[in-house]
């Protein structure tokens, strides 16, 4: 690059040496790191997810119910109002 502008007659002073040769370090530390982290990616794909098997008893989710053992529903689906049911709704003061 120097040989260049040289060659064209540029007049290169040590200041605009160094500032050109910061710029170029930065850019290339900037690539390096864009590389890095591609590889990283593309190395995790290969590997796969990782699964971290469960430390302790195995959790498993509560019963269905109507399946444990009686067929009585919870008190929280009494509660709820299916589909079919009408909403009321209390009158608004203005």
């Amino acid at each position: 690059m120097w040989e260049a502008l040289r060659t064209r007659g540029t007049p290169i002073g040590p200041a605009d040496r160094a500032a050109a040769d910061e710029w170029l370090q930065e850019a290339l530390a900037e690539a390096l790191d864009r590389l890095e982290r591609v590889r990283i990616r593309a190395a995790a794909l290969e590997r796969g997810p990782v699964v971290i098997p469960p430390v302790g008893r195995q959790l498993r989710p509560p019963p269905l119910p109507g399946r444990a053992g009686g067929s009585a529903a919870p008190a929280h689906a009494a509660a709820r109002p299916s589909a079919e049911d009408p909403i009321e709704l209390e009158p608004v003061s203005p």
